[in-house]
């Protein structure tokens, strides 16, 4: 017998309403063949990759689950897959009797199978090339200099980049070897005689940031993991969706309820003993901040995608510091004369309009000309060690640095490189 809709005829005031009571459905139910969902008092249908996921969620099911048909078991990476099996037993999640078995049974176990089909995790995780089927199941990273480092740039220029193929499961190891070896440059110090090399975060770190949107990452959406490394910190995008229920200030450093976006995805890396499923992620980057006196990362969440930024820990930026020190006052010893732009010449501060050019045999009269600048160079060092802040110093290196491979400047790449208007352009130039 069908279950009557029960009507209910309510008075609030002089006002009479009805109200029906509704009984909410484990399906989809359309209008009119359209999806809509209630946000506030409004009613927005649903389009796109929203009506995926949420067709998905009725049915019981995630993205991840999804099978996938013509893609064998055969065709999946064999040394992936043997790699989650040393990984496995290692983090002791798995016995040597669990992953010593075929690979079919083993996806089985893993539920990555729908029937004889794989899923969308399964070859993610351990296919040579699941971009054939995932568009953007990649890492891209790049580094990028500070403006003016390299040329006459007005924002960071790329300096170099990477992209990081193949099954997920090694992904994260891959990024976390190429870092190392060519994006992170370990800074030397000394204590008496002994060598320290101190690198901008520790390893433990580095892993928990890149494994949180490998993990989480919205694949359908066909956009890379995108890994942004400067000199002093780093950051990390990914097209996800943020849970409303976690926070994305300081408590998120706590412990938290574990919310994968991609479950199966998640489970294979919490076997491989690569995550923790207690949403403790970003508590251990917290403690590994800790440990070497680094400000916790930044989270910034758009409709986009979320941002990680992390800095530089203490021990890293403090000797960065020293070395750019050095490096100014290095430089401005090898340059030692002080001109200001004069319209679309360099003149000294007599106001006699110069022509810069490279080291050269000078004549008798170039040396009393240049014997008369030699007072200035005292100013310039002073100039560089206490009336200039750290964007003006960075400004007099690009100066230097564009006079390594031109003869001349006027007033408009002055004004270009030190980013000033015309009336407070002019000012000191070192020259060589």
């Amino acid at each position: 017998m069908e279950k009557e809709t029960p009507i209910y005829f309510n008075q609030e005031g002089s006002l009479d309403y009805i109200s029906i009571a509704i009984e909410r459905y484990p399906f989809a139910i359309s209008c009119d063949g359209k999806y809509y969902k209630r946000s506030g008092s409004t009613l927005r249908e649903l389009q796109g990759f929203e009506l995926q996921s949420f067709l998905l969620e009725r049915a019981g099911k995630t993205w991840d689950s999804v099978p996938i048909p013509g893609v064998s078991i055969e065709d999946l990476d064999k040394n992936a897959l043997n790699a989650f099996r040393s990984k496995a037993v290692k983090s002791k999640r798995m016995s040597e009797q669990d992953v010593v078995v075929s690979d079919a049974l083993l996806l089985r176990n893993l539920k990555l199978l729908d029937g004889d089909y794989l899923t969308r995790a399964a070859i993610l995780l351990f296919h040579p090339d699941p971009e054939q089927y995932v568009t953007g199941a990649y890492l891209k990273i790049a580094f990028f200099a500070s403006a003016g480092v390299y040329g006459q740039n007005e924002d960071a220029d790329i300096i170099y980049q990477d992209d990081i193929h193949g099954p997920l499961i090694t992904q994260a190891d891959k990024a976390v070897d190429i870092l190392y070896s060519k994006y992170f440059k370990a800074l030397i110090s000394y204590e008496k005689l002994q060598r320290t090399e101190t690198y901008m975060l520790p390893v433990g770190m580095i892993r928990e940031l890149l494994l949180n949107p490998i993990n989480h990452k919205q694949y359908e959406k066909g956009i890379p993991i995108q890994i942004s490394v400067f000199e002093d910190h780093i950051e990390l995008f990914n097209v996800g969706i943020w849970p409303e229920s976690i926070p994305v200030d300081i408590a998120l450093y706590q412990r938290h309820e574990s919310l994968p976006y991609n479950p199966k995805v998640a489970d294979v890396f919490y076997r491989a003993g690569e995550i923790e499923s207690w949403g403790r992620g970003f508590l251990k980057v917290r403690l590994e901040c800790e440990k070497v006196n680094a400000r916790l990362p930044e989270l910034n969440k758009t409709g986009s995608g979320i941002t990680v930024k992390a800095f530089a820990c203490e021990q890293y930026a403090n000797i960065l510091n020293a070395n750019k020190e050095a490096d100014l006052n290095r430089t401005v010893k090898e340059v030692p004369f002080l001109v200001a732009s004069d319209g679309n010449y360099i003149t000294d501060n007599t106001g006699i309009p110069l022509v810069v050019e490279t080291v050269r045999e000078i004549s008798e009269e170039e040396k009393e000309v240049m014997n008369k600048r030699q007072a200035i160079y005292k100013h310039i060092l002073e100039i560089c060690s206490g009336e200039l802040n750290e964007r003006e110093k960075k400004q007099m290196i690009s100066i230097i640095e564009y006079f390594r491979n031109h003869d001349e400047i006027d007033r408009a790449t002055a004004e270009s490189i030190c980013g000033k208007g015309t009336t407070t352009t002019v000012g000191y130039f070192v020259i060589r």
